[in-house]
């Protein structure tokens, strides 16, 4: 059942990933990080905010009850940086990949695909590590 619903999200992403027309008939992909530093504030406070908001408050309403920016720019957002991976998540083990946890599953199946239709996919294949850090 969570390989079904895997290929659904992944064919959403692949739809929701598109972004304009670039003139030729191909579909430029949103670039979050193209944007200018008001422009990603302005994004994430009207779409990433509320949209993750509700999915880690479907998983677990009781820890995720103050979800805030915080919340995933621990560190970030009180030094004004906002950069990713955060130092302030939790660290993952390289060695505990792929992540069978139930919060892992979550990351994995829910997490994951919202992230990737809201601010595009990221290269190299490692998506966990864009927001999370490896323990040394």
């Amino acid at each position: 059942m969570r390989w079904a619903a895997m290929m659904v999200w992944l064919s959403v992403l692949g739809l929701a990933g598109c972004g304009e027309d670039g003139g030729d008939g191909t579909e430029e992909p949103f670039a979050f990080d193209s944007l200018s530093d008001e422009d990603k504030a302005a994004y994430m406070a009207s779409d990433v905010l509320p949209t993750m908001q509700a999915v880690f408050q479907a998983y677990d309403s009781d820890a995720y009850a103050d979800f805030s920016c915080a919340t995933c720019h621990v560190t970030g957002l009180s030094d004004g940086t906002y950069v990713m991976p955060d130092p302030g998540l939790p660290q993952l083990r390289e060695d505990a990949f792929p992540y069978e946890s139930d919060i892992g599953v979550f990351m994995a199946d829910e997490v994951l695909p919202e992230l990737q239709a809201l601010l595009g996919p990221k290269e190299g294949g490692r998506p966990c590590v864009s927001c999370h850090t490896l323990e040394e």
